[in-house]
């Protein structure tokens, strides 16, 4: 009996801390990404100011909370170099906005390298 109660002890201990450490990490990984993301998107915004190009219906709020993704280019994208194919890089767009485009944003530079069009 007193065996049993051990193990039921141990196998506890063990998995509170395992779930303690795995969300440690995960929130770790959030705050990295919603950094790196804010960064991109004032990269984005930055773009667009300096060559004084913005589509009409688009305001800077919209620029500001804009999704970012990392993708890995193939050979379907046409608006961008193809040194870039089967590379990650990051994309913006404005989700729930018709016709929205998609700015390219090379992740080891943060620079602006294409602009797709929205459909």
């Amino acid at each position: 009996m007193k065996v049993k109660q051990i193990l039921v002890f141990i196998l506890i201990s063990v998995s509170l801390i395992a779930t303690g450490c795995t969300n440690n990490e995960v929130e770790g990984n959030e705050v990295e990404n919603n950094n790196t993301y804010s960064e991109i998107r004032d990269v984005v915004l930055n773009y667009i100011e300096e060559q004084d190009w913005n589509p009409e219906p688009y305001s800077r709020s919209n620029w500001e909370n804009a999704t970012v993704k990392k993708i890995t280019v193939d050979d379907s994208y046409k608006n961008i170099n193809k040194s870039y194919i089967g590379k990650e890089i990051f994309t913006v767009t404005i989700e729930d906005a018709i016709a929205a485009p998609t700015v390219f944003v090379d992740p080891d530079t943060l620079e602006v390298i294409g602009i797709m069009p929205g459909e």
